[in-house]
């Protein structure tokens, strides 16, 4: 891709990555946030899947930590993401209550810092258990 376009796609892509934290991150837009955190993973999980059969290497710096080359880990992790947008979507559609209840809540932030940490240090912890290696 052209330097001149990829400094655009880059500039869509930050923005839009911050547009759907902020909507994540608000009670009445947790669904819409969740939908654009899911078509935003198939799009970055297409263009993996496209490097790596063109063969192309480069690194991921996915969370801004990893300069490990393109492999499908990240397929692995964008799949386990995809899998907890669905389900936040569909648990807050079924979910009958408006009013947050705290314990509730104490319990999904821990259980959520704890995914988060583990997906972040995804490719670490995928080198860390083949056959050999050591981290990135």
């Amino acid at each position: 891709m052209p330097s001149t376009r990829a400094g655009l796609v880059m500039a869509a892509v930050l923005t839009i990555e911050r547009a759907t934290v902020a909507l994540v991150a608000v009670p009445a837009t947790v669904v819409p946030g969740m939908v654009l955190a899911f078509l935003l993973l198939v799009t970055f999980s297409a263009a993996i899947r496209s490097a790596l059969q063109r063969g192309v290497r480069g690194s991921c710096h996915c969370f801004g930590l990893s300069s490990a080359p393109l492999d499908s880990t990240e397929l692995v992790r964008n799949g386990l993401l995809l899998s907890v947008c669905a389900v936040g979507v569909c648990a807050d559609l079924a979910s009958s209550s408006t009013a947050p209840h705290p314990p509730g809540v104490a319990v999904s932030m821990t259980v959520a810092v704890v995914l988060v940490v583990l997906l972040i240090f995804f490719d670490d912890i995928a080198v860390l258990g083949s056959s050999g290696g050591s981290p990135h």
